[in-house]
């Protein structure tokens, strides 16, 4: 005999017991507090993974940036014989100085934009430092077409700067300038935080997760109480 919907509403009046017709989606939905609540849940993690992912490449790109400032400074600093101004003494040509310098100045750049869109008192201090490194050797750096914007950013005058003879050059960037000296050790130093920082999103994220997952766990059947 089939049992109809009818039948079962009779058998419910007669004993007295409610039919259960909602879905398990309706019990899930009411344990977790309201009809949309479930979808809240989803949309909510949807957007903490989003949030944790765009958080987590905005430092990614800042170490990216902080490391080719840090490299590109180092490799003007240095001293020794397998050097840039060492190699542009032997050949008689800037060319590799002059790269290093407008890879600098990119990198510079591109750092104190992506510092000031960083989260913390440590990145906000890391910016003022680069800005205060460029400031306090500003005439400097004029002398070879470099000058700091009301920003704090850089920008190159690239001809002034391919018209530098070698002993300038040398006095700007090479290995007595604090320039190059400050910038190379602050861009190691944003890119070791920038590193920490990701790591330390994706951690918090996972932890996150997990703790929901084991309330989720613990009460997935329990739909009705």
């Amino acid at each position: 005999m089939r049992i109809t919907t009818q039948m079962m509403m009779q058998a419910s009046r007669e004993s007295g017991l409610p039919l259960v017709q909602s879905s398990l989606l309706d019990a899930l939905s009411k344990k977790q507090g309201g009809s949309n609540s479930l979808f809240d849940a989803l949309n909510h993690s949807k957007n903490d993974v989003q949030q944790v992912s765009e958080k987590q490449q905005g430092y990614q790109k800042l170490e990216a940036a902080a490391e080719d400032l840090a490299l590109s400074s180092a490799a003007l600093f240095a001293d020794g014989e397998d050097t840039l101004f060492a190699k542009a003494e032997e050949s008689g040509s800037t060319e590799d100085i002059l790269q290093a310098v407008q890879t600098m100045v990119e990198s510079y750049n591109k750092a104190l934009k992506l510092l000031k869109d960083a989260d913390g008192s440590l990145n906000a201090f890391y910016r003022k430092e680069l800005i205060g490194a460029a400031g306090d050797n500003a005439e400097l750096l004029d002398t070879v077409g470099i000058t700091q914007n009301k920003d704090g950013s850089l920008t190159v005058d690239t001809k002034k700067l391919e018209s530098a003879d070698l002993e300038t050059l040398k006095k700007v960037f090479g290995s007595e300038a604090d320039f190059t000296d400050i910038t190379s050790y602050i861009g190691l130093k944003v890119a070791e935080n920038a590193a920490a920082n990701a790591s330390s999103i994706t951690s918090q994220y996972n932890a996150k997760g997990m703790a929901y997952n084991d309330n989720f766990e613990s009460t997935k059947y329990d739909y009705f109480s």
